[in-house]
C-alpha cells in the first residue's frame, strides 16, 4: 500500500470553499490502484484540514499524479482556498487486523 498524508493549512472565512474544492477529488474514485481517501478538520488545530488518501502502490499514484490529479487543480483552484501545504508520502509499514468498509 501507497499512503499520501496532506495537511493544509485554511483560514475560517476559506473552509466553505475548501471542502466544495475538495469534491472535485471524487473523480479520483475510479483511477486504478485507488483504495480510498478521508479527512477532516483537525480537532486540536482548527484551521487544519487533514486527508488521508490510499493507493494500491507507488505505480499506481505515480499513474495518477502523471494523468489526473493537474487537471482536477486546474479546473477546482483548490490552491486559492489555503495558505499552506504540506504533503507526505509513505510505504506500508504494519498490517493492521480488521476492516473499513467505507475505505472499499
Amino acid at each position: 500500500m501507497f499512503i499520501k498524508w496532506i495537511v493544509c493549512t485554511v483560514s475560517e472565512k476559506q473552509k466553505e470553499a475548501f471542502s466544495r474544492a475538495q469534491e472535485a477529488w471524487s473523480i479520483i474514485a475510479t483511477a486504478d490502484g485507488f483504495i480510498g481517501q478521508i479527512g477532516g478538520w483537525n480537532q486540536h488545530q482548527p484551521e487544519q484540514a487533514c486527508i488521508l488518501g490510499l493507493w494500491q502502490n507507488i505505480i499506481s499514484y505515480q499513474t495518477f499524479m502523471d494523468k489526473i490529479h493537474d487537471t482536477v487543480t486546474d479546473n477546482n483552484a483548490q490552491e486559492k482556498t489555503y495558505s499552506e501545504i504540506h504533503v507526505g508520502l509513505f510505504h506500508r509499514v504494519l498490517d493492521i487486523i480488521g476492516e473499513a468498509p467505507t475505505l472499499s
